[in-house]
C-alpha cells in the first residue's frame, strides 16, 4: 500500500509531467556551456529562499493586495529652468525658482522638464505689471511678436515661421485661449503645440507648450520611403498581430476613413530624444481598434506603434519578449496609462472600484527595479504610457503568466493557483544581495524572476520556468508538501 506521503509525490510527479507533455515547453536556449537542467541550476545557484524570506515577501504581496506598496512608476515632476535660462534669457534665479527677466522688469515662473530646451509653463501673472500685447486688434499676430521678442526663453528663431494658429477658444468667463500648432518646413511636429492664455482684457498671463526648440542640425531630404511602401510596412505588421478588416461603406461614413492614412511628420520619442522625420500612419482594422505606427521615412524602421483606442478597462498591447517574438499582452487601461494587469480571465471579478490599487482576479506583474525583496521592498507597476511593451522580461513574464494559468484553467477547470481566483503576482528584476540574481523561486505568494548573470539568461524568458514556480504554488494551495527531502 502507498503512504500519504507517496500518494502526494505521486500527484506532484503528474502534475509537472502532464505539464511538460502536453505543453511541450522548451527551456530557453542557452549559449553554449550554459548550465540546463533546473536541478543543475539549483545545485549551483544556491537553495531556494530561506522561511523568513518568503514571510516578509508574502507580506509585500498582502500590502500590494491592499494597495499599499504597489505603485505606478513615478512621473518625472517638472523642473525648474535654471542655468540654461540664466545664460540664454540673462536672467538671475532665486531659491524659489523665480526667474526674474530683466528685459520686461518682470517676475515670471518658468517651468521646464527635465532635460527640455523649451519650457512647458510660464507664468507671468507674477508680474509686477500687467503683460500687455503689442499689435494691434490680432492676438495672434501679437502673441507672435511677444514670443519673438522674448525667442531666447522660448528657443523659437522665428515664432510666425514655425507656430500656425489652429484654434481659437473662448471660455465662459471670458478667457481666450490660442492653441498654435508647431510646423517645421512645412512638416507637422507630432504632438509639438503652444498655447497662449490671455485673461477677459486681453492681457497675456500664461504659456503652456509642448513643442521643439528651433531645429538647426534637422536634414529634411526626399523621404527614401514612399507614402505606400510605409503603408504597407504598417499594415503588413498589424497583420501578425490581428485581422486586419476592410471596413464597409457604412463604417467608413461613421468613421470618416476611407483605408490607411500617412503623413510626412517630424517625431520624437521622448522630450530628451532627437527628432526623426517619419511617416505616422493610421490604420482602422475594424470599427473599435485605431493603430497609429511611425515609421522611419529614411529606413523603413517602425519607431513606434500603439492603439490610440481611449477606453478605460481591459485591452490588448504588444510588445517583444527575450526570445525575440512579438507576444499580444491583456492589458489594463486606465486614462492614459496603460498596465501590465489581466483582466481578460475568467477568474476576473467585474465591477471593482480599485482595479489598480486592488486588483482582484487578475494577473499582475510587477516591478522591483533591481533590488532584493525585503520587508520594506516596494513593488510597482509596469506601466506604458502608449501600450507599446519595451522590457522584454516583462513583457515574458507577463505573457507566460497567462499561458500557464491557460493551461490550468483549459486542462482542469483550475481557477487560478488557489483554485479561488485570487490575484496572481509575477515579480521581475530581484536581486540577491544587491547582485542579479540567477535563479527563480515562488515565495509563497508570488513567482519571482532573477535576470540571470554569467550562467543563466533573465529567467523570465522560460515558459517551463513559469510553469515551475506556478506548480509549486498549486502544490502548496492543495497537498502543501513539506519543501524538504525530496518534495
Amino acid at each position: 500500500m502507498t503512504t500519504r506521503k507517496s500518494r502526494k509525490r505521486i500527484l506532484c510527479t503528474v502534475l509537472v509531467l502532464s505539464l511538460t507533455t502536453t505543453f511541450g515547453w522548451a527551456r530557453p536556449a542557452l549559449s553554449k556551456g550554459k548550465v540546463a537542467g533546473w536541478e543543475q541550476k539549483q545545485k549551483k545557484v544556491g537553495s531556494p529562499p530561506r522561511p523568513v524570506e518568503v514571510e516578509a515577501t508574502a507580506e509585500i504581496l498582502a500590502r500590494a493586495l491592499r494597495g499599499v506598496a504597489v505603485r505606478r512608476p513615478d512621473v518625472p515632476s517638472e523642473s525648474r529652468l535654471t542655468k540654461l535660462l540664466e545664460k540664454r534669457v540673462r536672467s538671475r534665479v532665486n531659491p524659489h525658482g523665480v526667474v526674474k527677466c530683466l528685459s520686461v522688469e518682470s517676475t515670471w515662473a518658468v517651468h521646464a522638464r527635465a532635460g527640455a530646451r523649451t519650457p512647458t509653463f510660464v507664468d507671468l501673472s507674477l508680474a509686477e505689471k500687467p503683460t500687455l500685447l503689442r499689435g494691434g486688434s490680432d492676438p495672434a499676430q501679437a502673441v507672435l511678436r511677444f514670443l519673438d521678442e522674448h525667442k531666447q526663453l522660448f528657443q523659437l528663431r522665428s515664432a510666425a515661421d514655425e507656430l500656425k494658429l489652429d484654434r481659437d477658444l473662448r471660455d465662459a468667463l471670458g478667457f481666450r485661449h490660442l492653441v498654435f500648432r508647431q510646423r517645421v518646413r512645412g512638416l507637422p511636429v507630432w504632438g509639438g503645440e503652444l498655447t497662449a492664455h490671455l485673461d477677459p482684457e486681453g492681457r497675456l498671463y500664461c504659456v503652456t507648450g509642448n513643442y521643439l526648440a528651433t531645429l538647426s542640425g534637422l536634414t529634411l531630404e526626399e523621404p527614401v520611403l514612399s507614402r505606400d511602401e510605409a503603408v504597407r510596412v504598417a499594415v503588413s505588421d498589424l497583420g501578425r498581430i490581428q485581422q486586419v478588416r476592410a471596413l464597409g461603406p457604412e463604417a467608413r461614413r461613421l468613421l470618416r476613413y476611407d483605408g490607411p492614412r500617412a503623413e510626412l511628420t517630424i517625431w520624437r520619442r521622448s522630450p530628451e530624444a532627437p527628432p526623426r522625420v517619419v511617416w505616422h500612419v493610421q490604420i482602422r482594422p475594424n470599427l473599435v481598434d485605431n493603430w497609429y505606427y511611425f515609421v522611419d521615412a529614411a529606413s523603413g524602421e517602425i519607431l513606434e506603434k500603439y492603439n490610440n483606442t481611449q477606453s478605460d478597462g481591459p485591452t490588448t498591447g504588444t510588445g517583444t519578449d527575450l526570445n525575440g517574438v512579438s507576444r499580444q499582452l491583456h492589458v489594463y487601461q486606465q486614462g492614459s496609462d496603460y498596465y501590465l494587469i489581466d483582466a481578460s480571465r475568467p477568474i476576473w471579478q467585474a465591477g471593482q472600484t480599485e482595479p489598480i490599487r486592488d486588483p482582484k482576479g487578475a494577473l499582475v506583474t510587477a516591478d522591483v527595479r533591481n533590488h532584493d525583496l525585503e520587508a520594506n521592498t516596494t513593488l510597482y507597476h509596469v506601466v506604458s504610457p502608449n501600450n507599446t511593451w519595451s522590457d522584454p522580461v516583462a513583457v515574458s513574464a507577463h505573457y507566460n503568466m497567462g499561458a500557464v494559468f491557460e493551461y490550468y484553467y483549459n486542462k482542469f477547470g483550475r481557477k487560478g493557483i488557489d483554485g479561488k481566483g485570487n490575484t496572481i503576482f509575477s515579480i521581475i528584476h530581484v536581486t540577491k544581495d544587491g547582485r542579479s540574481l540567477e535563479n527563480a523561486f515562488w515565495n509563497g505568494a508570488a513567482m519571482c524572476y532573477g535576470d540571470g548573470g554569467q550562467s543563466l539568461k533573465p529567467l523570465a524568458g522560460g515558459l517551463d520556468v513559469a510553469a515551475h514556480e506556478m506548480t509549486h504554488g498549486v502544490i502548496q494551495r492543495t497537498v502543501n508538501l513539506e519543501y524538504k527531502f525530496q518534495s
